[in-house]
């Protein structure tokens, strides 16, 4: 088991999500380096994912034999898979797979496409996925940048509450109105604020290549 406290990781970009049943998200967002954190330069997918197969098995003898159901919620949700496998992948892809999440019959692998088909018989609320917008618009800004002495500088001049201040659009205690409003207000430019636009893509890589080039003088 890898400890929090060894764990280093770099402050990125804060982004909130629209509201959905009058709740909304404040995503903080951080990037591991497998140069600088062994556990992930090491890490074994197979064996991960082995051991994610025999929590499942684990998990369904115990619901076939009633045992799960005299636990409590929180011993359930102790031993309940919660992530099916694990899988390295091009950033390019994991955009593609983030921005096609509200795409009917569009599924990140067949094990996913079975489960919505199967559970999807039995409940409307499962039959597409979750949304992944504000994940993908973070990793199309972590393509910005070039390496991790980049980032590294640029995370140093970053502090949660000033992230924060600069994105939350959203407060509590706002009314239905209010949301309007605001929403309306945020995409009368026509586009989401929280994608880079093709237009600021390109000034913040320049802006980011020229403090690049400068840090090298």
């Amino acid at each position: 088991s890898v400890q929090l406290n060894h764990i280093i990781l770099h402050l990125f970009s804060v982004k909130q999500t629209r509201p959905v049943r009058s709740r909304s998200n404040l995503m903080y967002n951080y990037i591991a380096l497998a140069e600088e954190n062994p556990f992930l330069a090491n890490l074994d997918i197979d064996d991960v994912n082995k051991k994610l197969r025999q929590r499942r098995k684990s998990f369904r003898t115990k619901v076939i034999s009633g045992e799960y159901w005299k636990l409590s919620q929180e011993e359930k949700e102790r031993i309940s898979p919660e992530v099916h496998k694990l899988e390295w992948m091009p950033l390019s892809e994991m955009i593609k797979l983030c921005l096609s999440s509200m795409i009917p019959g569009f599924y990140v692998n067949e094990w996913q496409r079975q489960q919505f088909t199967m559970l999807s018989k039995d409940s409307k609320c499962l039959r597409r996925r979750d949304p992944m917008f504000m994940t993908a618009a973070t990793l199309l800004e972590v393509d910005l940048i070039q390496n991790a002495r980049s980032l590294k500088r640029m995370s140093d001049r970053l502090t949660e509450k000033e992230l924060a201040n600069a994105e939350q659009w959203l407060f509590e205690g706002m009314t239905n109105e209010d949301v309007l409003r605001v929403t309306k207000r945020r995409l009368s430019a026509g586009a989401n604020p929280s994608f880079l636009t093709p237009n600021r893509w390109n000034s913040a890589r320049k802006e980011l290549d020229a403090a690049e080039q400068i840090s090298r003088l």
